[in-house]
């Protein structure tokens, strides 16, 4: 299994809500090649933003292209197919919305996979799609 950075495969956050574009942001920010899997509507307006932007305790603007994206910068992609290989993949999505979208990233290769939901049946929806050893 690949420790973080020692690849130049993406990290593919999943979900652009209010957890998943922080996590994006902040990884691309450290040096990470990151794609933002966002829905139709999410991607739009990031796009025309042209940037996540961070405002609190960590002030930070990220610029949002897309992937390949340059260091320091979000790969943005609204297409699971787009998606052929991971680093790993971070679930950042609701509960309810992560059965369909993890099936739609089943043929991506990657080495590990982390779901932030709430409930342990995150962990049995995964695990039906990459596998337990992910």
């Amino acid at each position: 299994m690949a420790s973080i950075g020692a690849t130049s495969r993406p990290i593919v956050v999943v979900g652009a809500g209010g957890l998943g574009q922080p996590i994006a942001a902040l990884l691309a920010d450290n040096g990470e090649p990151i794609v933002l899997l966002a829905t139709k509507s999410s991607a739009e307006r990031l796009r025309a933003a042209g940037a996540i932007e961070l405002i609190g305790v960590v002030e930070k603007k990220v610029p949002v292209g897309s992937p390949p994206a340059p260091k320091g910068s979000v790969g943005l992609t609204d297409d699971p197919s787009s998606i052929r290989e991971a680093q790993g993949i971070i679930f950042t999505t609701k509960g309810h919305h992560l059965p369909p979208v993890a099936g739609a990233l089943g043929h991506v290769e990657t080495d590990w996979v982390l779901g932030l939901q709430n409930g342990v049946v995150k962990n049995e929806v995964l695990a039906g799609v990459f596998g337990w050893e992910c």
